[in-house]
């Protein structure tokens, strides 16, 4: 069993479950048909971004909501400690596709970390 590193941490940025121009299931409705619509969106986004680099991973992630149920959205998980996978991660959010159709990537943002640099500022 390999030793954690302490700076080898995870952390994941939401997706949604849907290009923003697209109908989004919403909570309380059918699981598997929210699960569905999340693969079919983790598809698109590698369709346009390639796979995801070592480090990075897009998954589906259940959220509970205050009315009940759950709303499942598309998440990609990076390790902390790996600059490729965190710019990934924020690339994703960066272009997000508007529609389904939607397979290039238009424009390049300048610096798709600079929301997320700011933080640590």
């Amino acid at each position: 069993m390999r030793e954690e590193n302490r700076s080898d941490f995870v952390d994941f940025v939401a997706l949604g479950n849907a290009p923003t121009e697209e109908a989004r299931l919403r909570a309380g409705s059918d699981h598997f048909e929210q699960v569905d619509q999340c693969l079919r969106y983790i598809a698109l986004l590698r369709e346009r971004m390639g796979r995801e680099p070592d480090g990075a991973d897009f998954g589906v992630s259940g959220f509970a909501v205050p009315d009940g149920g759950n709303v499942y959205e598309v998440v990609c998980h990076y390790r902390t400690n790996n600059a490729t996978a965190i710019n990934y991660a924020y690339k994703a959010i960066a272009h997000i596709p508007a529609h389904w159709d939607d397979i290039h990537i238009e424009a390049q943002p300048t610096n798709p970390m600079a929301h997320h640099e700011a933080a640590y500022i």
